[in-house]
């Protein structure tokens, strides 16, 4: 299956990041890796100063003209992001191809965390004033019951963790950029892999975490979303 899975999808990131043990080496190759991926991601950010962060942990961006994405890379992560979601198999094929090419200048990374994240903005209409959370959403482990009480505004966190695996939501009533008239409900997803023991992982074992972490991402998005909503998010514009 190529493309996104909803034709309908109220995506506007996708990102999944790699956290190691920093690697001062990278420092010393960040330009090598910039020739690597310039013909597709040209433009270089460099990241504001922030205080009380050292500049090395914050990343510098490569990122294309074309599609709105990009790389993430400091000496203690690797990420991969884009604007513009083709599809979990076209994103990992391509951040795989990254990744593999950042291999070149380091013989394997001690991972922390390999996490997926999907960031929705979904537009919604009041319903006599409230947030229509039952029109999207269905009562779930994540969402208990609170869906059924009338609310005005919203701002709910989640996070659960097991045996290395885990899960951050968020769901909060607002605005975005790219929406600046319209009212939102931002649903940002983070499925999350923490390895065990600290032997150094390869590009393979890496990318089969990223792909666990998309999966448990995905499932928990289907867990959440109201049979109505579904139905919307199939439907194709362009038929």
């Amino acid at each position: 299956m190529t493309g996104p899975l909803y034709p309908n999808q109220p995506l506007v990131e996708v990102a999944s990041e790699i956290r190691f043990k920093g690697e001062l080496s990278i420092e010393n190759n960040r330009a090598r890796f910039q020739a690597t991926v310039a013909n597709r991601y040209p433009n270089l950010h460099v990241p504001k100063a922030n205080e009380g962060v050292s500049p090395a942990l914050q990343p510098y961006r490569f990122e294309s003209d074309v599609d709105g994405s990009g790389i993430q890379l400091a000496i203690n992560r690797f990420g991969y992001y884009s604007k513009d979601y083709p599809g979990h198999e076209a994103f990992i094929e391509e951040m795989g191809t990254r990744l593999s090419d950042f291999f070149t200048y380091i013989d394997g990374l001690e991972v922390t965390r390999v996490g997926w994240r999907y960031i929705n903005a979904i537009p919604y209409i009041r319903e006599n004033g409230q947030l229509p959370l039952n029109r999207y959403f269905k009562d779930s482990e994540y969402f208990g019951n609170f869906l059924s009480h009338d609310l005005t505004n919203i701002m709910f966190r989640f996070t659960k963790e097991r045996d290395g695996n885990g899960v951050f939501i968020k769901l909060e009533s607002g605005e975005t950029e790219e929406m600046p008239n319209a009212e939102i409900l931002l649903l940002d997803i983070d499925s999350y892999r923490i390895p065990a023991g600290s032997a150094k992982m390869d590009c393979k074992e890496i990318m089969d975490q990223v792909r666990d972490a998309q999966e448990g991402a995905l499932r928990v998005f289907e867990a959440m979303i109201s049979d109505r909503y579904r139905a919307y998010l199939m439907e194709d514009e362009n038929e």
